[in-house]
């Protein structure tokens, strides 16, 4: 019987053998993986909706809005959900595609500061590229432009708004995520955020985040990281080799108290 080693030869000496390694490595870390079906975020939503006191949701970088409609489809005790987008095309879809009370639709970038902000527009229709940053200087060949939208912390939104907690915040601002962040500690210090998925890969060079960024962050909140897998949740040991791990994948940040709810929760409709 090979050895581990030699299964590693043997699979590297096949055509292709580099590619397949690859792609099996990726698939047990869940990395690049961003079909929300698939790769575990419909399945935190799932777990999370047997809570029955997830209330008020934040979309933030909502795209058209198909993610929402996955909280609003499991999520049945939600009150309201709050949608975040800088691109006015995509607040045009999601309010076609979403006919619901319950969600009110900002087209804003959420950061640290507020104001306005230069933002970087891909010219595709339904794009995840577009951000705060310019992913052309990281290598990304994207056809955007640039464009001048209003920016908004989610500390003021939620004075502004009389919003008192949020029960489950989800994040994918391409690159964005940490200074998002940032504006949103008020809240946090007041230990009214409850659940908060984010995504860190590729983008995040383009703001020049580590991962280590946010594990710094969220230890002034006592919460801590797990990497959201298909059927589980693992939690992050951080090393300096995790800064290379991923090219993208979503994490969820709670306090240790909140994940003791979750962990034991069945993915099963």
């Amino acid at each position: 019987m090979a050895s581990d080693f030699d299964m590693e030869a043997i699979l590297l000496n096949l055509p292709n053998g580099y590619e397949i390694c690859k792609k099996v490595i990726n698939k047990i870390d869940n990395n690049m993986n961003v079909e929300i079906q698939t790769n575990g975020e419909l399945n935190l939503i799932k777990v999370l909706s047997k809570l029955k006191d997830i209330k008020i949701v934040f979309d933030i970088g909502a795209n058209v809005g198909n993610y929402s409609r996955e909280v609003l489809k499991y999520i049945k005790n939600l009150e309201k959900i709050y949608l975040f987008d800088p691109v006015p095309e995509n607040i045009t879809i999601c309010k076609k595609n979403i006919i619901n009370n319950a969600v009110v639709f900002t087209q804003a970038a959420v950061s640290n500061i507020d104001g306005t902000t230069k933002f970087f527009q891909v010219n595709i229709l339904n794009s995840g590229h577009s951000s705060i940053y310019d992913m052309n200087t990281i290598g990304y060949l994207t056809n955007s432009q640039e464009i001048i939208c209003d920016a908004i912390t989610i500390d003021t939104f939620c004075k502004n708004n009389l919003i008192e907690k949020i029960d489950f915040l989800k994040l994918d601002i391409e690159g964005h995520e940490l200074n998002a962040l940032f504006g949103m500690q008020s809240i946090l210090e007041n230990k009214k955020i409850r659940f908060i998925q984010f995504e860190f890969g590729h983008a995040s060079r383009a703001s020049r985040t580590l991962f280590l960024d946010f594990i710094n962050f969220f230890k002034k909140y006592d919460f801590d990281i797990y990497v959201i897998k298909p059927e589980a949740f693992e939690k992050v040991i951080y090393t300096p080799f995790f800064e290379n791990k991923y090219d993208v994948a979503n994490f969820l940040a709670c306090h240790s108290s909140e994940f003791a709810l979750i962990n034991n929760l069945s993915y099963e409709d």
